[in-house]
This record gives structure tokens, C-alpha cells and sequence, in this order.
């Protein structure tokens, strides 16, 4: 891929659906500045299809761009399949949600984006179908209560509590909520998501933010969690008063 500017894949993000493409969401940044080279922080979400186990990749029909004023555009996109064999993608962005996008045809073209039940800082999200069901898994930072009024917290910053949901509908809607780290003093984010038998594995980055330090020194940990799928959110979990799945 050759085009003046800076791309962006995270972690746990490329799928290959049942028809065997590959799809690989990225945010392009723009280059400002040739001789610094610096970027414009407003990415522009653009998918990427391989039918050949990736020896070729070309762009799908459409990308978008973050249609409301912004510092961020859209970012760090991901993407799943649904149990209908749609396809539903999202980004991060500094509009108080996560945008979704929709795809019917294998990831060809797209829908124009829109906000999503997600309400979430510039954080990303990771969401994952759960095996055997058709309901989908979200981690991602719950914004649902304005978020965290946390001393220091900027555009990237407030990455607390980080919470599961899920899906019945394909994601238009995330009615069942779980937190799952709601640490004020911390911020998780930069998740993946692994199922294995009757769990799931969640690995994020926890890590405290330094106030009182100029230049600030991040203290980041990698966590794993091997969470029981009979803990995950159900139609009363906010009724449950549960433990926390142990580390």
C-alpha cells in the first residue's frame, strides 16, 4: 500500500469470513508536513479484502470519514461477522461513541457511518461473535453515565471502567452490561479477545496514569482474564451483584 501518510492496524482486528476473505480495517492519517512527516490526527476508516489467504489485497468500494466536526476523525477500526454472514464494523472516535458501519456484501462496499449504542471515550473497542450463538461480545470503555471525571484526563485519556456487553441484534443495540475493571485510579484499554471451550480470554493494558509527574512515566501491566461464559452479562446482570472472574 503506497499513499503519503501513516496506517493503522491494532491488535486482534483482521478476520477471514465464512466465504474465506480476509478483511483488514485500517484509519489512514493523512501526511501534513513532508519534512516533518507529521500526520492529521483525523482518520479515515478504509477496509482492505484479500481472496487469496492474503498474497493479494485491494481496497473495498468505499471509506468514510467522520461526517461531524473533529479532532479525531474516526480510528482504530475492527470488524465482525454476523451469524447472517453481514458484516459490522467500528472505530473509535472523540464524538462520545463508537460509529459502526454495516456491510452486506462480504465487505465490498459499506454504509455510511453512524453512532452506535456504545457510548465510549477515544477508546477502542473489540467485539467478537460468541461461539455457537449469535449474540456479539464487546470490551470496550462504558461512557453510558457521562464517564469518569478523572484529574488529568484529556482526548485520550478516562479509559475507565472497562466493560462487557452484549449483543442480540447485531450490535444496534447493548442492552447487558457487566464492568469488568472499574479502577479510578487505573485505565484499560487495547483489548483482545480469545474463546476457548466455556470461557473467554480478555488481555487489555491496565496501567496508572502519573499526575504529578512532568514528563509523566507510564506504569502499564498486560493483563489476561479467563472469564466463564456463564459469567457474561445476561438479560439481569445488572440485578446480580456477582465476583469478579479471578486474574
Amino acid at each position: 500500500i503506497k499513499a503519503p501518510g501513516y496506517f493503522v492496524l491494532n491488535n486482534d482486528r483482521v478476520i477471514q469470513t465464512s466465504q474465506g476473505r480476509l478483511i483488514l480495517p485500517v484509519s489512514y492519517h493523512r501526511t501534513l508536513d513532508d519534512y516533518t512527516h507529521k500526520v492529521d490526527d483525523r482518520g479515515i476508516v478504509i477496509w482492505y479484502c484479500s481472496d487469496d489467504e492474503g498474497a493479494t489485497w485491494r481496497e473495498s468500494s468505499t471509506w468514510w470519514a467522520l461526517p461531524v466536526v473533529t479532532k479525531s476523525g474516526m480510528q482504530e477500526p475492527g470488524v465482525v461477522e454476523r451469524a447472517d454472514r453481514s458484516l459490522f464494523s467500528w472505530a473509535r472516535t472523540d464524538a462520545g461513541a463508537q460509529y459502526g458501519f454495516h456491510s452486506e456484501d462480504n465487505g465490498e462496499t459499506w454504509s455510511a457511518p453512524e453512532p452506535t449504542a456504545l457510548k465510549a471515550p477515544l477508546s477502542p473497542a473489540s467485539i467478537k461473535r460468541i461461539p455457537g450463538s449469535a449474540a456479539l461480545l464487546a470490551v470496550y470503555n462504558d461512557y453510558r453515565d457521562g464517564g469518569p471525571k478523572l484529574k488529568g484526563s484529556s482526548l485520550y485519556g478516562g479509559r475507565t471502567p472497562l466493560t462487557l456487553a452484549v449483543s442480540s441484534d447485531g450490535g444496534a443495540t447493548w442492552p447487558q452490561h457487566r464492568a469488568l475493571e472499574d479502577d479510578a485510579d487505573k485505565e484499560y484499554c487495547y483489548t483482545a479477545i480469545h474463546f476457548v471451550d466455556d470461557a473467554v480470554l480478555v488481555a487489555y493494558f491496565a496501567y496508572t496514569r502519573p499526575f504529578n509527574e512532568d514528563p509523566p512515566r507510564w506504569a502499564s501491566r498486560l493483563r489476561i482474564r479467563r472469564i466463564s461464559l456463564s459469567w457474561l452479562p445476561t438479560a439481569k446482570a445488572e440485578e446480580v451483584k456477582s465476583p469478579r472472574p479471578s486474574n
